[in-house]
């Protein structure tokens, strides 16, 4: 059977958009990597990478004809793939369309009928497709017979919804290494976060952990790597196995660790880090974590095994919000935290919401304040968005019944703070240019970047480049 992976995001329709990172979809290549070992062709479609508009990217995946087409997609493009599942069966009336992403857990009957997709998947994606696909590359009457066994998969049968029997959490472990080899001609890359480049940068990504335990409201498995709130991870050998795979495979100099928080079990992250330095694998790297997981003792140790930069959820300024938004840390939490990632030499770069619930133009004050206090090498800003799966969705979605605009990229109709939406966007430029726009950042950038421009002046000119036109031209 031939198989087709497409990953449908936000559609390249704007000039000018916000740098960010280029991250590729995991569960499409752990599915990928699961479907070669059984010798299944397979192709990928990123539009992550590819950046097309949706005409340009429909013509792409419909130059040829696949049996099985797997789609992972964002809920700001749930419109859109009504129209590319048409199109799609036009194209090849047989085909089965198999779809995933967080609109399937929370608007399932709904998408399921209006999409015309053939099946959903609820739950982890990995092992439900490749079961999927094996079921129907084994029975020649497979359109005649319903996949009812198969965890994890819900469809529409007879007018009804049927949901399958839920699929238990994947041990990390068991999964083979993700099909790197599919990502080596594309975009893929970090720029959110700061590494230590000896050389041109060619990025590796590895996601070592699944699950995240906190229950922040805002938060959402549309702007997640992993699945679920039990924290399950690979042991740390294999861990280092996958960087060293990449290593000598590949050529792999910068590994971005995409695993929503890293050091959440520090004995697990110890031993990586110690596995790496006993290897000698000459890396650096990167990852995401709270700043109340993190200590000078696993920050040193995390330096001497390459890692140059972390990226951590600040969010706000002030404590009211922080507590409202059940964030589980303080001001002071976060700023004993970043003390010691300068005290380390580990660059920090810190995310922030506008727009929280009840936020005053004071908070939005304070938050500026511990911007500037905090001292990262990249401050990103987000509005405040109700993303499916997130408490802040279910607690307002009876607003939301014609809410499309599912990006913290930009401004939208969905306020529920204290402050005019058109200060918001005052407050979030105001932000930005009150931070980079002086001498005491120039210092803190030269201290965390100066390798960027012996090594890789190309990468680091188009950021710049790219950053400053989006903050002066690009927003809205």
């Amino acid at each position: 059977m031939k198989i087709c992976l497409l990953r449908v995001v936000e559609f390249n329709n704007q000039k000018i958009i916000h740098p960010r990172d280029i991250i590729p979809s995991f569960e499409l290549l752990n599915i990928a990597s699961l479907l070669k070992e059984k010798n299944h062709p397979v192709k990928l479609f990123d539009n992550e990478a590819m950046q097309l508009d949706q005409n340009k990217y429909l013509q792409k995946i419909l130059e040829d004809e696949y049996d099985i087409y797997v789609v992972h997609f964002q809920p700001i493009v749930s419109a859109n793939i009504e129209k590319i599942i048409k199109r799609i069966k036009k194209r090849s009336k047989d085909s089965i369309v198999v779809v995933f992403g967080p609109t399937i857990e929370y608007q399932t009957r709904n998408f399921l009928i209006k999409s015309k997709a053939d099946f959903g998947v609820l739950g982890e994606a990995e092992m439900t497709v490749f079961e999927l696909i094996k079921f129907f590359v084994s029975r020649k009457d497979s359109a005649k017979v319903i996949p009812n066994k198969i965890q994890g998969l819900t469809y529409i049968y007879q007018g009804k919804l049927i949901i399958n029997e839920e699929r238990p959490f994947i041990d990390p472990d068991t999964l083979p290494y993700l099909a790197h080899e599919l990502i080596q001609d594309r975009k893929y890359k970090v720029v959110s976060k700061n590494i230590n480049p000896k050389g041109k940068i060619k990025w590796g990504f590895i996601l070592s952990s699944r699950g995240c335990p906190f229950s922040c409201l805002f938060c959402s498995p549309s702007i997640r790597n992993s699945f679920g709130k039990k924290y399950r991870f690979q042991t740390p050998k294999r861990t280092v196995d996958e960087i060293e795979y990449l290593v000598n495979r590949f050529g792999i100099n910068a590994v971005s660790f995409e695993d929503d928080i890293f050091t959440l079990n520090h004995s697990r992250v110890g031993a990586i880090c110690k596995e790496i330095i006993r290897r000698k694998i000459r890396i650096t790297w990167t990852a995401a974590t709270r700043l109340d997981c993190l200590n000078l003792k696993i920050l040193r140790l995390m330096k001497k095994a390459g890692c140059a930069g972390l990226s951590l959820g600040v969010e706000s300024g002030s404590d009211r919000i922080l507590k409202l938004i059940s964030k589980g840390e303080t001001t002071k939490d976060i700023e004993n935290g970043i003390n010691l990632l300068h005290k380390t030499g580990i660059a920090p770069t810190i995310n922030l919401i506008v727009g929280h619930p009840t936020e005053t133009i004071e908070e939005l004050y304070q938050t500026l304040v511990i911007t500037k206090k905090l001292k990262p090498v990249f401050v990103h800003l987000h509005y405040l968005t109700p993303y499916p799966g997130t408490e802040i969705f279910n607690r307002y979605q009876n607003n939301l019944t014609n809410f499309k605009d599912f990006t913290h990229w930009r401004t939208h109709s969905f306020n529920i703070s204290a402050t005019e939406t058109k200060v918001l966007q005052k407050m979030l430029k105001r932000i930005y240019f009150s931070y980079y726009i002086n001498f005491a950042y120039i210092i803190t950038y030269l201290k965390y970047r100066w390798s960027y421009w012996i090594f890789d002046p190309v990468f680091e000119i188009s950021f710049l480049t790219r950053s400053l036109a989006y903050m002066l031209l690009g927003q809205k």
